[in-house]
């Protein structure tokens, strides 16, 4: 049986925390906070998010945890960690009971998706997450520069404008399969870690005439590096975008994480000396589920209806 966590479970996460899956690559690159943080972080109402804990019963049941992060503005979350391992036995089904309490205590606390990440390849855990209710809507690259780009200037703060036609433009850049499984809104004040950003944050926008943007990027800085966020138009604007980027960047390694259907993005990284080091599956799940009322209503037989309101039309003055 999962519980949420307390003071006593404390012994009991310290000596599984070693051997637990992180799933939030970008939030240990900027966050870079241990479990028991986190899980004492959310016990005393200081942090985003939840941590759930199985305690060892029958001879079926491991002991595990799941911790998962709220974004910002509450209605989407992000899967960050889980316990124990899947090399150990019984630990699939702990992670299924784990994860499905999990989304249920997000959703009642208003969060509409749950985002999960997986290494690409990992069958198990891709099956076990789509037994829960997950569905892959799209997968990424990931990058990494060891050293940070020649810094020029200090980067501009991006104008309300700017910041907008960028939302824009990372909404539109979205796949059709993504729109369809994932949602319509757009990620781009909640993408990396769910939009707490520890430390300094730099953002551009390259616009192209008119109101709209071509080009629009981010970075953040952490405990462990910089994580990148690159999004274009073409090929052009992918190279300008990432090269802006970089100035802004003060220390490295720089990260980044490019989709499938960004082939512009995935060219300028490695143009400007980024290297892939794995494969992503992005799943998620949602916690609510849309449903269509008729806009008809039923009448009891015999009953007359009634009358649409009738507007008397305007009398117009008389004369020429």
């Amino acid at each position: 049986m999962t519980r949420a966590f307390a003071l006593r479970d404390v012994p009991g996460l310290l000596a599984i925390a070693r051997r637990s899956v992180s799933l939030d690559l970008e939030g240990d690159v900027l966050l870079g906070r241990p479990p028991l943080a986190s899980a004492l972080a959310g016990l005393v109402g200081a942090g985003h998010g939840i941590t759930l804990v199985q305690s060892a019963g029958t001879s079926s049941s491991r002991s595990g945890f799941v911790q998962a992060r709220r974004r910002v503005g509450g209605t989407a979350a992000d899967v960050v960690r889980l316990a124990p391992p899947l090399v150990e036995s019984g630990a699939a089904l702990a992670w299924q009971r784990l994860l499905a309490d999990a989304c249920q205590r997000l959703g009642a606390r208003g969060a509409r998706r749950v985002y999960a990440t997986l290494p690409a390849g990992d069958e198990v855990a891709l099956q076990i997450l789509q037994r829960v209710g997950f569905a892959a809507f799209s997968a990424d690259v990931v990058y990494r520069r060891d050293d940070a780009g020649p810094r020029l200037a200090a980067p501009e703060a991006l104008a309300p404008a700017a910041d907008h036609a960028a939302r824009r433009l990372v909404e539109a850049d979205r796949a059709a399969r993504e729109r369809m499984i994932e949602g319509p809104e757009s990620d781009w004040h909640t993408y990396p870690a769910g939009g707490h950003w520890p430390r300094r944050m730099a953002a551009g926008a390259l616009l192209a005439d008119g109101a709209d943007a071509c080009g629009a990027w981010r970075t953040i800085e952490g405990t462990a590096g910089c994580w990148l966020r690159a999004v274009a138009t073409d090929d052009a604007a992918a190279l300008q975008t990432v090269a802006a980027a970089l100035d802004a960047a003060r220390r490295g390694p720089v990260w980044a994480a490019a989709r499938g259907h960004q082939a512009s993005v995935h060219a300028a990284l490695r143009h400007h000396g980024f290297v892939p080091v794995g494969e992503r599956c992005l799943m998620v799940k949602h916690t609510t589920r849309n449903v269509v009322s008729p806009a008809w209503h039923e009448q009891a037989a015999g009953a007359i209806a009634p009358s649409p309101p009738v507007t008397p039309a305007r009398s117009r003055p008389a004369g020429p």
